[in-house]
Parts: structure tokens; sequence; C-alpha cells
């Protein structure tokens, strides 16, 4: 399972340049924005979703994603939550 419980997590699917590609969006933790993050759903990207359920770290099941995109899928905290809330003004 995904880093986060609290609330759906919708995954689409559309064609780009010929190719699938899949989106993970849910609502960030602190904003309630909706975040999306998209990948293709390779074989590599199944793989590390499954070393990631049976607890490998982030980095090393998702070295691929942005650091941006590994925070939203363990925690839920999209990059504008995590500037709002973590930012010096």
């Amino acid at each position: 399972m995904l880093g986060f419980n609290r609330a759906p997590l919708f995954t689409t699917t559309k064609v780009v340049n010929g190719q699938m590609m899949s989106a993970l969006t849910a609502p960030c933790v602190f904003t309630g924005e909706q975040f999306t993050t998209e990948y293709y759903p390779t074989t590599a990207m199944m793989t590390a979703f499954r070393a990631r359920d049976d607890g490998a770290l982030i980095q090393d099941a998702f070295p691929f994603m942005s650091p941006d995109d590994r925070e939203f899928v363990q925690s839920g905290i999209s990059p504008n939550g995590w500037n709002a809330t973590f930012s010096r003004r």
C-alpha cells in the first residue's frame, strides 16, 4: 500500500506519444489541493510499487522518480503543500 491511507488515490491512464501513461492523483494532506504525478506503467514501475509495499525505502524503490513525487507517494504532501508549510519567509 502506498504511504498515505487518508484519501482515495485515483489512478488514470491515457495515451501519450503512442505509449500508455498513468497518473496518481490525490489531495495534498496539507493544502487539500489535488496533486498528480504521472508515470509510464513499465515493468520496472510495477516492480518498484511491489518493492515499496514489501518495505523497501522509497528512494531505493523509486530512484527514477523526482524527490517531490516520492514525497507525495510516501506522505501525501505535494510540493506546494511542503513549501507552504515549511518554507522560511
